[in-house]
């Protein structure tokens, strides 16, 4: 294995999200593919896509939420 693909490998990426009550966070890879999705404040990516580490590391968010007010 490429030690750049064990340094991504061991990356955790999550968020903090605090007094939300709907949440929505989604990665996308450089052609606008879903790469990851959730509704779960608390998860935690270990950046793989179909169990592969994606080749392309251009990877953009988007997170959207509400608070109830």
């Amino acid at each position: 294995m490429h030690l750049l693909q064990m340094l991504i490998v061991s990356t955790i990426h999550s968020v903090s999200v605090v007094g939300a009550t709907e949440f929505n966070f989604q990665i996308f890879d450089r052609w606008g593919q879903l790469v990851f999705e959730t509704t779960d404040m608390y998860f935690k990516w270990d950046g793989l896509y179909k169990n592969q580490i994606p080749f392309d590391a251009v990877l953009f968010t988007k997170q959207e939420l509400s608070t109830g007010n």
